[in-house]
Protein backbone atom coordinates (compact mmCIF):
# COMPACT_ATOMS: atom_id res chain seq x y z
CA UNK A 1 0.00 0.00 0.00
CA UNK A 2 2.75 2.50 0.68
CA UNK A 3 4.25 1.90 -2.39
CA UNK A 4 1.23 2.67 -4.42
CA UNK A 5 0.94 6.06 -2.50
CA UNK A 6 4.67 6.72 -2.68
CA UNK A 7 4.43 7.15 -6.37
CA UNK A 8 2.32 10.25 -5.64
CA UNK A 9 4.03 12.00 -3.41
CA UNK A 10 2.64 15.38 -4.76
CA UNK A 11 -1.22 14.41 -3.67
CA UNK A 12 -2.99 14.76 -0.34
CA UNK A 13 -3.84 11.88 1.42
CA UNK A 14 -7.46 11.69 2.63
CA UNK A 15 -8.90 9.38 5.14
CA UNK A 16 -12.62 9.42 4.61
CA UNK A 17 -14.50 7.38 7.69
CA UNK A 18 -18.53 7.18 7.34
CA UNK A 19 -19.84 7.77 10.57
CA UNK A 20 -20.81 4.82 12.75
CA UNK A 21 -24.35 3.67 12.44
CA UNK A 22 -27.20 5.51 13.69
CA UNK A 23 -30.45 5.19 14.94
CA UNK A 24 -31.92 6.60 11.38
CA UNK A 25 -29.26 3.80 10.15
CA UNK A 26 -30.45 0.94 12.47
CA UNK A 27 -34.34 1.71 11.08
CA UNK A 28 -33.30 1.64 7.71
CA UNK A 29 -31.62 -1.85 8.18
CA UNK A 30 -35.09 -3.07 9.99
CA UNK A 31 -36.97 -2.04 7.30
CA UNK A 32 -34.95 -3.86 4.83
CA UNK A 33 -35.27 -7.40 6.78
CA UNK A 34 -38.92 -6.70 6.90
CA UNK A 35 -39.28 -6.22 3.03
CA UNK A 36 -37.26 -9.23 2.53
CA UNK A 37 -39.31 -11.32 4.64
CA UNK A 38 -42.53 -10.21 2.82
CA UNK A 39 -40.97 -9.72 -0.63
CA UNK A 40 -39.32 -13.02 -1.00
CA UNK A 41 -42.55 -14.74 1.25
CA UNK A 42 -39.90 -16.31 3.86
CA UNK A 43 -41.52 -15.65 6.73
CA UNK A 44 -44.18 -12.66 8.70
CA UNK A 45 -41.83 -10.06 10.54
CA UNK A 46 -42.23 -10.18 14.10
CA UNK A 47 -43.89 -7.83 16.52
CA UNK A 48 -40.60 -6.96 17.73
CA UNK A 49 -39.56 -5.99 14.07
CA UNK A 50 -42.44 -4.19 13.38
CA UNK A 51 -42.04 -2.06 16.81
CA UNK A 52 -38.13 -1.22 15.84
CA UNK A 53 -39.05 0.92 12.44
CA UNK A 54 -41.77 2.95 14.91
CA UNK A 55 -39.17 5.60 14.62
CA UNK A 56 -40.30 6.62 11.44
CA UNK A 57 -42.82 8.43 12.69
CA UNK A 58 -40.50 10.70 14.77
CA UNK A 59 -37.63 11.00 12.51
CA UNK A 60 -34.58 13.21 13.68
CA UNK A 61 -32.52 14.52 10.46
CA UNK A 62 -29.62 14.85 13.22
CA UNK A 63 -29.88 11.45 14.49
CA UNK A 64 -27.50 9.78 17.39
CA UNK A 65 -25.80 6.54 17.27
CA UNK A 66 -27.06 3.38 17.67
CA UNK A 67 -25.97 0.90 20.05
CA UNK A 68 -24.03 -1.01 17.33
CA UNK A 69 -22.67 2.14 16.36
CA UNK A 70 -20.91 3.04 19.44
CA UNK A 71 -19.94 -0.50 19.67
CA UNK A 72 -18.57 0.23 16.21
CA UNK A 73 -16.54 2.82 17.58
CA UNK A 74 -14.81 0.91 20.41
CA UNK A 75 -13.70 -1.56 17.63
CA UNK A 76 -12.49 0.65 15.20
CA UNK A 77 -10.16 2.07 17.63
CA UNK A 78 -8.62 -0.68 18.47
CA UNK A 79 -7.92 -1.71 14.92
CA UNK A 80 -6.41 1.92 14.16
CA UNK A 81 -4.45 1.13 17.52
CA UNK A 82 -3.53 -2.53 16.39
CA UNK A 83 -2.34 -1.01 12.65
CA UNK A 84 -0.48 2.46 14.07
CA UNK A 85 -2.67 4.24 12.29
CA UNK A 86 -1.60 7.67 12.76
CA UNK A 87 1.63 7.25 13.05
CA UNK A 88 2.31 5.24 9.98
CA UNK A 89 0.07 7.70 7.55
CA UNK A 90 1.51 10.72 9.34
CA UNK A 91 -2.10 12.04 10.37
CA UNK A 92 -2.07 15.83 10.92
CA UNK A 93 -5.86 16.91 11.07
CA UNK A 94 -8.57 15.33 12.11
CA UNK A 95 -12.10 17.24 10.60
CA UNK A 96 -15.47 15.88 11.16
CA UNK A 97 -19.16 17.57 10.23
CA UNK A 98 -21.33 18.98 12.64
CA UNK A 99 -23.65 16.29 13.30
CA UNK A 100 -23.55 14.07 15.94
CA UNK A 101 -23.31 11.15 15.01
CA UNK A 102 -20.35 12.27 12.73
CA UNK A 103 -19.19 14.50 15.78
CA UNK A 104 -19.56 11.67 18.57
CA UNK A 105 -17.64 8.79 15.72
CA UNK A 106 -15.00 11.32 15.42
CA UNK A 107 -14.31 12.08 19.10
CA UNK A 108 -14.94 8.31 20.43
CA UNK A 109 -12.25 7.09 18.09
CA UNK A 110 -9.55 9.64 17.86
CA UNK A 111 -9.84 11.66 21.42
CA UNK A 112 -9.79 10.76 25.09
CA UNK A 113 -11.16 13.76 26.62
CA UNK A 114 -14.39 14.33 27.37
CA UNK A 115 -16.91 15.61 25.19
CA UNK A 116 -20.31 17.17 24.78
CA UNK A 117 -22.75 14.76 23.30
CA UNK A 118 -26.04 16.21 23.10
CA UNK A 119 -27.72 13.06 24.48
CA UNK A 120 -25.34 13.37 27.58
CA UNK A 121 -24.85 9.60 27.23
CA UNK A 122 -20.99 9.45 27.17
CA UNK A 123 -20.17 7.03 29.91
CA UNK A 124 -22.21 4.02 28.69
CA UNK A 125 -21.07 4.38 25.16
CA UNK A 126 -17.34 4.61 25.97
CA UNK A 127 -17.45 2.00 28.55
CA UNK A 128 -20.20 -0.31 27.34
CA UNK A 129 -21.64 -3.09 30.25
CA UNK A 130 -18.43 -4.91 30.28
CA UNK A 131 -16.34 -4.04 33.62
CA UNK A 132 -14.03 -6.77 33.80
CA UNK A 133 -10.68 -5.58 34.87
CA UNK A 134 -8.87 -6.80 31.86
CA UNK A 135 -11.50 -5.01 29.70
CA UNK A 136 -11.28 -1.87 31.67
CA UNK A 137 -7.47 -2.00 31.67
CA UNK A 138 -7.61 -2.54 27.53
CA UNK A 139 -9.24 0.91 27.26
CA UNK A 140 -6.96 2.45 29.85
CA UNK A 141 -3.95 1.48 28.34
CA UNK A 142 -5.56 2.89 24.53
CA UNK A 143 -6.01 5.89 25.90
CA UNK A 144 -2.84 6.13 27.12
CA UNK A 145 -2.08 5.38 23.93
CA UNK A 146 -3.67 7.81 22.13
CA UNK A 147 -2.46 10.92 24.63
CA UNK A 148 0.62 10.25 23.74
CA UNK A 149 0.30 9.84 19.71
CA UNK A 150 -2.43 12.43 18.94
CA UNK A 151 -2.89 14.45 21.99
CA UNK A 152 -1.23 17.23 19.40
CA UNK A 153 -3.31 16.64 16.75
CA UNK A 154 -6.02 19.27 16.43
CA UNK A 155 -9.84 18.16 15.55
CA UNK A 156 -12.00 20.88 14.06
CA UNK A 157 -15.60 21.18 12.63
CA UNK A 158 -16.73 21.71 9.11
CA UNK A 159 -20.01 22.85 8.98
CA UNK A 160 -20.60 21.90 4.91
CA UNK A 161 -19.99 18.19 4.72
CA UNK A 162 -23.21 16.85 5.74
CA UNK A 163 -25.78 14.93 4.19
CA UNK A 164 -27.88 15.43 1.02
CA UNK A 165 -30.67 18.29 2.61
CA UNK A 166 -34.32 18.88 0.88
CA UNK A 167 -33.50 21.55 -1.01
CA UNK A 168 -30.88 19.28 -2.92
CA UNK A 169 -33.31 16.36 -3.03
CA UNK A 170 -35.56 19.18 -4.70
CA UNK A 171 -33.31 20.54 -7.19
CA UNK A 172 -33.23 23.70 -6.13
CA UNK A 173 -29.87 23.43 -4.18
CA UNK A 174 -26.32 21.70 -6.22
CA UNK A 175 -24.67 19.38 -3.46
CA UNK A 176 -21.84 19.50 -6.41
CA UNK A 177 -21.57 23.30 -5.00
CA UNK A 178 -20.99 22.00 -1.20
CA UNK A 179 -18.64 19.18 -2.85
CA UNK A 180 -16.51 21.57 -4.81
CA UNK A 181 -16.02 23.89 -1.70
CA UNK A 182 -15.09 21.35 0.68
CA UNK A 183 -12.63 19.87 -1.96
CA UNK A 184 -10.72 23.50 -2.46
CA UNK A 185 -10.84 23.61 1.25
CA UNK A 186 -8.90 20.58 1.64
CA UNK A 187 -6.57 21.82 -0.88
CA UNK A 188 -6.38 25.82 0.99
CA UNK A 189 -4.94 23.43 4.06
CA UNK A 190 -1.29 23.23 4.34
CA UNK A 191 -1.82 19.69 5.87
CA UNK A 192 -1.21 16.60 3.25
CA UNK A 193 -2.48 13.99 5.70
CA UNK A 194 -6.20 14.44 6.78
CA UNK A 195 -8.80 12.51 8.24
CA UNK A 196 -12.05 13.41 7.38
CA UNK A 197 -15.05 11.89 9.59
CA UNK A 198 -18.26 12.16 7.60
CA UNK A 199 -21.44 10.92 5.40
CA UNK A 200 -21.63 8.34 2.99
CA UNK A 201 -23.82 9.98 0.89
CA UNK A 202 -21.70 13.12 0.62
CA UNK A 203 -18.41 10.86 0.50
CA UNK A 204 -19.64 9.62 -2.17
CA UNK A 205 -20.48 12.59 -4.58
CA UNK A 206 -17.05 13.84 -2.94
CA UNK A 207 -14.90 11.26 -4.59
CA UNK A 208 -17.54 10.10 -7.71
CA UNK A 209 -17.40 6.50 -6.15
CA UNK A 210 -19.55 3.22 -6.99
CA UNK A 211 -20.78 2.57 -3.79
CA UNK A 212 -21.51 4.39 -0.74
CA UNK A 213 -19.18 3.52 2.25
CA UNK A 214 -20.41 1.05 5.02
CA UNK A 215 -20.47 3.09 8.51
CA UNK A 216 -17.14 3.14 10.33
CA UNK A 217 -14.97 2.00 7.16
CA UNK A 218 -12.23 3.92 6.65
CA UNK A 219 -10.93 4.40 2.91
CA UNK A 220 -7.93 6.43 1.56
CA UNK A 221 -8.13 8.53 -1.41
CA UNK A 222 -5.53 10.63 -3.06
CA UNK A 223 -6.45 14.48 -4.01
CA UNK A 224 -4.83 15.67 -6.82
CA UNK A 225 -3.50 19.55 -7.03
CA UNK A 226 -6.54 19.74 -9.76
CA UNK A 227 -9.45 18.89 -7.11
CA UNK A 228 -9.62 15.25 -8.55
CA UNK A 229 -9.85 12.56 -6.66
CA UNK A 230 -8.49 8.73 -7.53
CA UNK A 231 -6.70 5.85 -6.43
CA UNK A 232 -9.35 4.55 -3.68
CA UNK A 233 -8.09 1.68 -1.02
CA UNK A 234 -10.25 0.49 1.36
CA UNK A 235 -8.16 0.35 4.84
CA UNK A 236 -10.56 -1.05 7.11
CA UNK A 237 -13.82 -2.63 6.55
CA UNK A 238 -16.97 -1.17 8.13
CA UNK A 239 -20.32 -2.16 8.66
CA UNK A 240 -21.67 -5.76 10.76
CA UNK A 241 -18.34 -6.69 9.51
CA UNK A 242 -16.77 -4.75 11.81
CA UNK A 243 -18.52 -6.29 14.99
CA UNK A 244 -17.51 -9.81 14.25
CA UNK A 245 -15.13 -9.80 17.46
CA UNK A 246 -12.79 -13.00 17.05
Amino acid sequence: MEESVSQHSNHRRIFLIRHAESQSNEVSRNVQNIWRCVSQETRLPTLSEWNSISPLLSFSLNSDLSDDGANMTKQLRKKLIDSNFVTEYGVELFVHSHLTRAKRTCYEVFDNTEFEFENERKTEVHRGTNTSISFLLSFFLIDIFFYLIIGSIPIIQHDHIFEKNISEHCGIADMNERTHNFTQWLLSRPETNIVVVGHGTFFKHLTGAEREMDNCEVRLVLLSEDGQFHSPQEIIKGGQALLQVV
